[in-house]
């Protein structure tokens, strides 16, 4: 019994060894004549090295199960100037737990109205629970955001500076490249 064993053991093992370096990978690197670098998952030569790396960072979106709502009455809303609000005001870029990568931090926000933003009003942007700029374009270009996880609101203010309207919050996640990696 003891000498069955051994051979199913071997025969195991020698089956998923291989298995197990080709999941993990290696990652080789060889230098010419020339200087010229070269990184393979193979070795291209006697010279190359296998190189040793850190384990890639897991990377998730935080829990969102729910998408807040700021216009609880959107019809027969009314602004605080006595004019009708709006049927809606929806963020369409990013899309909501979103996640990309840029590595400048640039961030196109795009947004819509119905109907059309009025004579008087304008679109006001809310980051991260600051109100930051107003336009009547209906998108802002934000430059050099910080890596992370973001919130951002489009309201629809008066001349006063008044709600009328508020989107959906929006979040979205931001991917950049640090200093350190």
């Amino acid at each position: 019994m003891f000498r069955s064993t051994i051979p199913l053991t071997a025969l195991v093992l020698a089956f998923l060894l291989p298995l197990g370096t080709a999941v993990a990978g290696e990652i080789y690197r060889h230098v010419d004549e020339n200087g010229n670098v070269t990184y393979s998952d193979e070795p291209f030569s006697d010279n190359s090295q296998a190189m040793e790396l850190e384990p890639l960072p897991e990377v998730s979106l935080p829990d969102s199960p729910v998408r807040e709502s700021r216009n609880s009455e959107r019809e027969n809303n009314r602004g605080n100037d006595g004019q009708q609000g709006y049927e809606s005001v929806e963020i369409t870029q990013p899309e909501h737990d979103s996640a990309f990568w840029r590595g400048d931090g640039l961030v196109v926000v795009r947004f819509q109205s119905q109907p059309s933003l009025r004579p008087g009003h304008r679109f006001a942007l809310e980051l991260d629970g600051e109100r930051t700029r107003r336009s009547r374009n209906t998108s802002f270009t934000l430059e050099n955001m910080n890596r992370g996880t973001h919130e951002i609101v489009i309201h629809v203010v008066n001349a006063n500076g008044e709600t009328i309207s508020s989107s959906d919050v929006t979040r979205f996640t931001l991917h950049r490249p640090s200093q350190l990696n």
